[in-house]
């Protein structure tokens, strides 16, 4: 029987969209391209699965989706976990940790064999999580300075739920969405794209064409959860919506790709879903705009993934590791 995987290296994209490239693995291919200086790149791609895996996944997904938005919410089957807990076990963890483990898990990791590694997973915590408390912090010192802010009650009276609704985002809803619909899916239509081209390669424009999929994907799957909350009441509502999840879905597409550091866009994707600050506003339009938190966090997150990258290159330039 064929093998669902198949060998790959990591050439040297040009543009806004070149990721930082591992080095090929086993069993390596002669042709191996790598960077035009002849330094072997820090990373490489993740490895190709069947299409029909890549089906499963999604088709798991969408099925679950609706169920767990659909019934599992509305029905508060995981609400006794969550008051067991003092709220440190949200029913969002709890529902992402399913999806994790039958999506991820079973079909990615299962049936696709894929390893932590071509997930990257394996790398990058401790560079993620000082750059996303450093994001943080930066965002609470503009709150204070617009003088409309005052500390948050909430976190006096509920402090693990305050922190159960983060981890829900950090371990739970943000580690699902980013793993799927950047760290899988947007590799695998590369490389389908790749296949369909008879090249053993990755273009550039493959990859753009690739991001671009992946994320009208992921706009797509959060119907359920839109229908669940009664957010559409309108064709425009709809269609504001997906546009917004879109090009949210691209920004942090181009983040991972640039740097391939997989859990930097969860740690601010759940920065961006729960800012989990300690300050409220007051009301005011300057106040909701620096408390939402999410304009600051992504414009950080793109100045990080051009200064990440560029450093990259600039070690592989030297010949040193990334």
């Amino acid at each position: 029987m064929a093998s669902t995987v198949a060998p790959h290296c990591g050439p040297a994209w040009p543009g806004p969209l070149q990721p930082a490239v591992r080095a090929c693995r086993t069993p390596p291919v002669p042709d191996c391209d790598l960077t035009p200086t002849g330094v072997t790149p820090p990373h490489s791609l993740p490895r190709r699965v069947a299409p029909a895996i890549v089906l499963a996944a999604l088709l798991l997904q969408a099925a679950l989706t609706s169920l767990i938005n659909l019934w599992l919410f509305p029905a508060e089957v995981l609400n006794p976990i969550a008051q067991a807990t003092k709220g440190l076990l949200m029913p969002t963890l709890v529902a992402n940790w399913i999806l994790l483990g039958l999506v991820i898990g079973g079909v990615v990791m299962g049936w696709g064999r894929l390893r932590w590694r071509d997930l990257d997973l394996d790398h990058g915590l401790r560079h993620a999580l000082l750059i996303s408390v450093a994001v943080w912090v930066i965002a609470q010192l503009l709150m204070l300075a617009t003088g409309t802010t005052t500390v948050d009650p909430r976190w006096s009276q509920s402090p693990v739920a305050q922190a159960g609704n983060f981890l829900a985002q950090a371990l739970g809803n943000a580690l699902y969405e980013e793993t799927l619909f950047r760290a899988f899916l947007i590799w695998q239509v590369a490389w389908w794209l790749s296949r369909r081209s008879s090249a053993e390669r990755i273009s550039s424009g493959q990859l753009s064409v690739a991001v671009i999929v992946s994320q009208v994907v992921f706009a797509l799957q959060h119907i359920p959860n839109r229908i669940m909350k009664g957010a559409y009441s309108s064709v425009a509502d709809v269609l504001q919506d997906q546009t917004q999840l879109f090009l949210a879905g691209v920004v942090f597409a181009i983040l991972y790709v640039r740097t391939r550091n997989l859990w930097l866009c969860v740690f601010l994707h759940a920065l961006v879903n729960r800012p989990s600050s300690i300050f409220t506003g007051d009301g005011s339009e300057l106040a909701q705009i620096v408390t939402g938190a999410a304009p600051f966090t992504l414009a950080l997150a793109m100045g990080v993934a051009w200064l990440w990258r560029t450093r990259v290159a600039r070690r592989s330039d030297r010949g040193q590791p990334a």
